[in-house]
C-alpha cells in the first residue's frame, strides 16, 4: 500500500532555549541528534539574542520571544504555536508559561526536564535529570531530552561542536592591534571567578610579549575597572569594554590568537568561532567544566583542586596555555 501523505511529511520540531548567551551557544549542536535528521527544526529563544542565531552555522530558523510572563505574551505564543503546527517540542530551558503555551496549543509531543510542578503537568515526554550533579555536559543533557522526544538514541559519533561565523563585512575595531589576545575578565553569572588581582598579574605578564584587547559590558566593571586602573597607560592594551556591538564583538573574537575568559558567554562564542580558548572554572560541581566547559578541541581549562580560585597560579596559566616561562 502506498504510504499516506502524513506518513511522508517532514516533522516540525521546536527547540526551546530561553536563557543566556553561553547556554544558547552550547545548545546549538542539538540539530545533529539522529532523532532530528529528518525533521524541520525551529528555535524559540529569548528576545535580544537574535544576533547569536543570525551568526550560527549552518543557519537556523528561529523566533525570539520575551521571557517575562504576561497574559498577552501567553496568548501570542499560543497563537504562534498553533499557526506553525509543530509536531514536537523539546524544552531545554524556558519559563513556566512557555510549557503552558505548548500544552494549550496541543503540540503532540512535549519533552523537557521534570523538575518543578508545571513540568510534570505540561510535558508528556518528561525526563528526570539531575543536572546539578554535572555528570554530563549541558549539551549531552539536551541530547537526552531529544532522545526522550524522538525515541532515537545517540552516540558520541553524533555529537558535533556548535559553530558560529562572524560577519565578514563588519570592520574589526582591533585590527591595528593584530596579532592580539582577547582578555574578557568579567562575568554576569553566580559561578566563581578568578580574582581580579590574578587577571591583572596575567595581563602584565602577557603584555611583555603580546598585545591584549580587553572586552566587557557594564556589568563587568568590577573586573574591567581595576584592570584599566593598573594597565590603562600600557600601549599594548586596547580597551574595547562597553564599546562593541554584537557584530563587532564576534569579529574581534574571530580574529584573536586566543581568548581568555571565565565561565561566561564569551568563552562559548569564541569556542563557536573555533578560536583557542583559555578558561577559568569553579570547583563547585554545578559550575564545573564537565557541565559548562567550551565545546572546542582547542582549549586550556584551569580549575582549582581545592575550594579556592586563588589556587590557580598565574605562572601555571602562562606556562601551560602560552608555553612561556615565568621568572
Amino acid at each position: 500500500m502506498k504510504p499516506s501523505w502524513d506518513s511522508q511529511r517532514v516533522k516540525k520540531t521546536l527547540l526551546v532555549r530561553m536563557d543566556k548567551i553561553g547556554d544558547l551557544v552550547v545548545s546549538l549542536n542539538a540539530e545533529s541528534h539522529p532523532g532530528l535528521r529528518d525533521s524541520s527544526c525551529h528555535w524559540l529563544i529569548a528576545s535580544g539574542l537574535d544576533w547569536v542565531l543570525d551568526h550560527s552555522h549552518p543557519s537556523k530558523n528561529f523566533r525570539s520571544f520575551p521571557k517575562a510572563f504576561s497574559w498577552s505574551n501567553l496568548r501570542n505564543l499560543r497563537s504562534f504555536l498553533r499557526a506553525e503546527g509543530f509536531d514536537q517540542a523539546v524544552v531545554f530551558q524556558a519559563p513556566w508559561f512557555i510549557s503552558l503555551a505548548l500544552w494549550l496549543a496541543r503540540v503532540p509531543v512535549r519533552s523537557g526536564r521534570l523538575s518543578q510542578w508545571h513540568s510534570f503537568v505540561f510535558f508528556n515526554r518528561g525526563l528526570r535529570q539531575k543536572r546539578s550533579l554535572s555528570q554530563k555536559h549541558e549539551s549531552e543533557y539536551n541530547f537526552d531530552l531529544i532522545t526522550r522526544a524522538t525515541g532515537k538514541q545517540w552516540s558520541s559519533d553524533d555529537f558535533t561542536f556548535p559553530e558560529l561565523r562572524a560577519d565578514q563585512q563588519t570592520a574589526n575595531p582591533a585590527r591595528e592591534m593584530k596579532p592580539y589576545i582577547v582578555l574578557h575578565p568579567g562575568m554576569m553569572g553566580s559561578a566563581l571567578n578568578w580574582p581580579i588581582e590574578n587577571y591583572i598579574e596575567l595581563a602584565i605578564k602577557l603584555t611583555e610579549r603580546h598585545q591584549l584587547v580587553v572586552t566587557g559590558t557594564a556589568s563587568d566593571r568590577p573586573w574591567t575597572s581595576p584592570l584599566k586602573t593598573s594597565l590603562g597607560s600600557n600601549p599594548k592594551v586596547l580597551w574595547l569594554q562597553e564599546k562593541l556591538n554584537p557584530k563587532e564583538l564576534l569579529v574581534v573574537l574571530s580574529e584573536a590568537e586566543s581568548v581568555i575568559a571565565p565561565s561566561t558567554g564569551i568563552i562559548h562564542l569564541a569556542s563557536g568561532l573555533k578560536r583557542p580558548v583559555v578558561g577559568f572554572y569553579s570547583p563547585r560541581r554545578a559550575e564545573s567544566q564537565v557541565r559548562w566547559g567550551p565545546l572546542n578541541s582547542h582549549k586550556q581549562i584551569f580549575a582549582p583542586e581545592g575550594c579556592e580560585m586563588t589556587e590557580i597560579k598565574v605562572s601555571t596559566v602562562v606556562e601551560q596555555a602560552f608555553g612561556e616561562q615565568v621568572d
